[in-house]
């Protein structure tokens, strides 16, 4: 599997530990939910993403290191949540 979207379902979080075993994503969007909860950082294992979009997902907390571990990565969207920091220069 290479594209998962799961936007406006309203899911809850946290997210199932199947999603970070899926090394071949290249996209994953899981914007417009409900998650309630801070980034995995286990996010960072998924090497070959090269979108990952959560906006509008009322994610909390901090955005993990290990988004750095994300070289393909091209379009990070982390718009409108509700509470995210971190060290997004060296990302």
């Amino acid at each position: 599997l290479e594209i998962l979207n799961l936007s406006n379902n309203y899911l809850l979080g946290p997210l199932p530990n199947e999603l970070f075993e899926m090394k071949e994503l290249r996209e994953l969007v899981l914007s417009n939910n409900r998650w309630q909860m801070e980034l995995d950082d286990r996010i960072g294992g998924l090497t070959n993403l090269e979108v990952l979009s959560l906006e509008r997902s009322n994610m909390i907390g901090s955005v993990p290191k290990s988004l750095q571990s994300l070289t393909a990565l091209k379009h990070l969207l982390l718009h409108n949540n509700e509470v995210l920091y971190g060290d997004f220069l060296n990302i």
